[in-house]
């Protein structure tokens, strides 16, 4: 399963350290919605790419040795990966572009209004549950934010990342046929 911090904080969360997140492109399903809708998207739609920085690692249970190694591991991950925001995709995106496609994350609120994002999501991550916040600012092809990751129901085993995720518009989505 693919974790948020979108996907790297996450990733490291479940799976620890190691190799580096491949670029993918991730296309997701538009939600149904009247075309005049699309006035209230604080986001272009189209193709972004998403790049997160891992900043600070807290688990009760980690020696300094393993959290000093996540967030070194966490400064080598800024691939960007592309995600394809879709033209009818409301007045928020789907939780799936701030989470990755392999994710069942909701809402649990969500706000852009005169330049500042911010949004709480709820993930399943068994064991446990993921909570994602993010805060900062934003415009219509670019958005800069601080990310918390926040796993909890594990025990000794919970954890918070923290860091960045930016993202930059590129253009239009390609077609599916040419994927």
């Amino acid at each position: 399963m693919r974790l948020p911090m979108i996907p790297a904080a996450c990733a490291l969360i479940l799976a620890g350290c190691g190799e580096s997140p491949e670029e993918e492109t991730a296309q997701l399903d538009p939600d149904t919605r009247e075309p005049a809708a699309m006035a209230t998207q604080p986001l272009r739609p189209g193709l972004w790419a998403l790049s997160e920085t891992i900043g600070e690692v807290d688990q009760a249970a980690m020696r300094e040795e393993q959290e000093a190694e996540i967030e070194e591991d966490g400064d080598q991950r800024g691939e960007a990966r592309t995600v394809c925001l879709p033209l009818d995709y409301a007045d928020r995106p789907p939780a799936q572009y701030w989470s990755g496609d392999d994710n069942i994350c909701d809402y649990d609120d969500f706000s852009a209004a005169d330049g500042a994002i911010r949004a709480t999501l709820s993930c399943n991550a068994t064991p446990g549950t993921l909570t994602v916040t993010i805060d900062g600012d934003y415009g219509a092809t670019a958005f800069d934010t601080a990310m918390t990751v926040t796993r909890s129901g594990t025990g000794d085993d919970d954890i918070t990342v923290s860091g960045r995720l930016e993202g930059e518009w590129l253009g239009e989505c390609p077609d599916a046929d040419e994927e």
